[in-house]
């Protein structure tokens, strides 16, 4: 049995909830303030605003979920239509979607640093570059 905060911790979590609300995100400035209104440490905030951000997240969660299954029911009607016409091609790119949306895929390699070139390098250019880099330092 999980135990429910008190009055006094639900009146701080919601007033770092009605703060982030008007625009106030950076700690500093939320702690400042929390800690001359409400004279707790900052071990209290730490907590504090946890919870906040958990409560904040709670209806994100259902909405997500609600998506994902109207999503969802939408793909399966697809699925049974193509199937239904003998559409396999069209199916299959179901079953993709379907997958991705779910993150059922593995994961999708990018190459983000090379430009698609090869990182493969023998012992001799990288020492070549770690010397490079050591006289620039100097």
């Amino acid at each position: 049995m999980t135990r429910q905060p008190d009055i006094a911790t639900r009146a701080r979590v919601h007033w770092i909830i009605e703060q982030i609300a008007k625009g106030s995100f950076r700690r500093r400035d939320l702690l400042q303030n929390f800690t001359d209104l409400f004279e707790v440490k900052e071990s209290q905030f730490d907590k504090d605003l946890r919870r906040a951000k958990e409560h904040m997240r709670e209806p994100l969660k259902e909405e997500r979920d609600g998506l994902i299954s109207e999503a969802l029911a939408k793909f399966n009607f697809l699925y049974e239509k193509n199937l239904k016409i003998q559409d396999y091609r069209e199916a299959r790119q179901v079953i993709e979607a379907t997958s991705k949306l779910l993150g059922l895929n593995a994961a999708e390699k990018r190459d983000i640093t090379t430009g698609g070139q090869s990182i493969n390098r023998t012992t001799e250019e990288l020492l070549k570059i770690a010397r490079l880099a050591d006289n620039k330092e100097d």
